[in-house]
């Protein structure tokens, strides 16, 4: 079988991406992305196939901003005509299930729908400035719009969680998902002994609620002593996420006993780093 692979972008080492690495080395299958950079993400990705469809023309008219980067991406793949043979593509991140627009036999892997114009709109919204509000407004509309009418054409849907299939019952009205969790690296966990920690690895973002964890754990801290919270994840150079790393060492160092350690590391070194401080914060480039 000849599969070809979707996948918005390749900046990150995150769990998608994990995930899309491990299929296309499988498959040995190419992958057909909006943006890549080799330096950003698994190392492994240079062994890969991989085209950069690039940005479209839309992106050269609109201001950036979260909206108007995914509606980059999405006309990426939406323009995208596969000329290649192939039996099946699979579609991970959003929106690179757009591909289905101009081409046939698409699987959707589907991580989550585009967070920012359905459950995180308002939230979204909540943050623009004035005059910001209306070219936001009119750029959630315009994808939610384009996302409905190529979803409901998809051919199958797998969704990672119950909560992600929740979402796609909810915003596209399909019932049909399959709930598909991703697998695990079993061989990288050790039993090191009990340890009075809390470890949440994750991309560092708005969506993951990294200042959730850090209000309960100081509400936590309150009444039960010596434990540490954890919190690890790749940061992206885009100032949307940068500032948002910034504000959560910020509430790091506000943590009572709390402490920022800035020291970059990688995907097996989580497997036997020590803490020494009560709420550490590790970013991984």
């Amino acid at each position: 079988m000849k599969l070809l692979l979707a996948q918005a972008n390749l900046t990150l080492m995150g769990g998608a991406e994990r995930i899309v690495l491990k299929i296309a080395q499988h498959y040995k299958a190419k992958i057909y992305t909006a943006e890549y950079r080799q330096e950003s993400t698994f190392p492994e990705f240079k062994d890969i196939d991989i085209e950069v469809i690039g940005k479209s023309a839309l992106s050269k008219l609109l201001p950036y901003g979260r909206v108007m980067q995914g509606l980059n991406y999405g006309m990426s793949f939406y323009t995208l005509k596969i000329r290649e043979d192939y039996d099946v593509i699979n579609a991970h991140m959003a929106p690179s299930h757009w591909i289905r627009h101009k081409n046939d036999r698409v699987i959707w892997y589907c991580h989550t729908p585009l967070r920012d114009v359905y459950d995180l709109y308002q939230y979204r919204m909540s943050l623009k400035k004035a005059y910001q509000k209306p070219v936001h407004m009119l750029g959630a509309k315009g994808v939610r719009s384009i996302d409905r009418m190529i979803v409901k054409d998809i051919d199958f849907i797998f969704a990672n969680s119950s909560n992600t299939e929740s979402r796609i019952r909810k915003y596209y009205g399909r019932d049909d998902a399959v709930v598909l969790n991703g697998g695990i690296e079993y061989k990288l966990y050790k039993d090191l002994g009990a340890e009075k920690y809390f470890f949440y690895p994750s991309r560092i973002s708005q969506n993951k609620r990294q200042d959730y964890a850090i209000r309960a754990f100081s509400a936590f801290k309150k009444k039960v002593k010596g434990y540490k919270l954890i919190l690890a994840g790749a940061v992206s150079k885009d100032d949307f996420y940068a500032s948002y790393y910034n504000d959560i060492k910020k509430r790091s160092k506000g943590c009572r006993g709390c402490a920022d350690h800035r020291k970059p590391y990688r995907r097996k070194a989580a497997q036997s780093f020590c803490a020494f401080h009560s709420c550490i914060v590790h970013a991984y480039k």
